[in-house]
């Protein structure tokens, strides 16, 4: 009998039961539909935070989408954060548990943009870039637009987004297995899409956070449900029907971050004494990023919390020795429950939490994922998280 040395040994069982995962998960997790059993329950896991197996197990995610593979103005690519080679514990998990894996690109900046889709060479570039993406890692099941800026376009950068968009819905739908593609959808700002870019779109992720913003003129929600702020819930669903999008492929994203702002009085949205902070909901086990700044649990066990009843939203007012009055506003669970229930009362498709992680996996877990109505806990008597 020939024996084959032991490094070739491994490496041949470790495709084989790569082969073995990814048929698996392929056969659970490529649809040409979306899932209309339950609420969709999506995470985006960053180059700063990866989650573990153990993670996405307590997560209850449907689907997970990396964060970010950074563009350039060419159509190439400029930061990959390490992706794919720093994260095959990643890959093979989410094919393990059978969790569709999309990658986010991502553009910022008008210039950016404007230099990228003013060039028709550059278009075609990032075409080639978003298929070799998909093509050379069998582990993605899809990608994910993320092209922000919030000023106006020229006509002709427009026009070649809009052409862009279709054209790569058509490219990964023709591949074997189908691949999905899901757009970011900026609000807050001019319209980057219209109506027929996105028709051939498997999933729409509006922005329904950043209502205020770090260094807004005053404290207030972030991702309000309703109230007097241009970005709510409400508006933007109504934002993603003026764009006729089918409420199944429509999903809201939720942040899973908060802001404490200095402020100049002691009023929970008052006018903000300097920029805020970013906190996360909870305590993470790696400090994400340097300019993040503690977390709710710690701040609401020191100074309690209100419920904004409107806005679906939760804040908490402290002095600070230092800061003065801070006022400091994020959604938990309370906030969470209210937006299920307007996901089910719209039909949506559910919700994309950002970022993975940013609550230990404690808040993800308890989205109610049946598409039914129920009882709501009033404001005065809901515990802070």
């Amino acid at each position: 009998m020939l024996r084959l040395p032991a490094r070739t040994l491994k490496k041949r069982h470790r495709a084989a039961w790569t082969s073995a995962l990814l048929a698996a998960c392929l056969a659970g997790c490529v649809s040409d539909a979306p899932n209309k059993v339950h609420l969709q329950s999506w995470g985006y896991a960053s180059w700063w935070l990866p989650p573990e197996i153990g993670d996405l197990r307590a997560s209850k995610f449907d689907r997970l989408a990396f964060f970010e593979i950074e563009l350039d103005a060419s159509g190439g690519i400029a930061n990959p954060h390490g992706w794919p080679r720093a994260y095959s514990r990643l890959r093979e998990a989410t094919a393990r548990l059978q969790i569709p894996l999309d990658a986010t690109v991502t553009l910022r900046g008008r210039q950016n943009f404007e230099s990228l889709f003013g060039s028709p060479e550059a278009v075609d570039r990032l075409l080639a870039t978003c298929l070799g993406l998909v093509e050379e890692d069998p582990f993605l099941l899809g990608l994910q637009l993320d092209f922000e800026h919030y000023d106006e376009s020229s006509p002709r950068s427009l026009d070649a987004l809009r052409a862009f968009v279709p054209r790569l819905a058509r490219a990964l739908h023709a591949l074997s297995p189908r691949r999905q593609l899901s757009v970011f959808v900026p609000t807050g700002g001019p319209p980057l899409y219209d109506a027929d870019s996105l028709a051939e779109v498997d999933w729409a992720v509006m922005q329904a956070y950043d209502a205020h913003w770090i260094t807004g003129p005053d404290a207030g929600p972030v991702a309000p449900l309703d109230g007097p702020e241009r970005v709510t819930w409400v508006k933007v669903w109504q934002d993603a029907r003026a764009l006729r999008i089918p409420p199944e492929r429509v999903v809201m994203s939720f942040p899973l971050y908060g802001y404490e702002w200095p402020v100049l009085s002691r009023d929970a949205r008052g006018l903000s004494a300097g920029p805020a902070v970013t906190t996360t909901l909870a305590r993470v086990r790696a400090h994400p990023l340097p300019e993040m700044a503690g977390n709710v649990d710690e701040r609401v066990q020191q100074h309690g919390c209100r419920h904004d009843a409107l806005a679906g939203s939760s804040n908490y007012l402290y002095l600070d020795p230092v800061r003065g009055w801070v006022s400091g506003w994020y959604e938990g669970a309370w906030s969470l429950s209210r937006k299920r229930d307007f996901l089910v009362r719209h039909g949506l498709a559910g919700i994309a939490f950002f970022i993975a992680g940013y609550d230990d996996y404690a808040l993800t877990p308890r989205l109610d994922r049946a598409r039914v109505a129920h009882a709501l806990e009033p404001a005065d008597s809901a515990p802070c998280r």
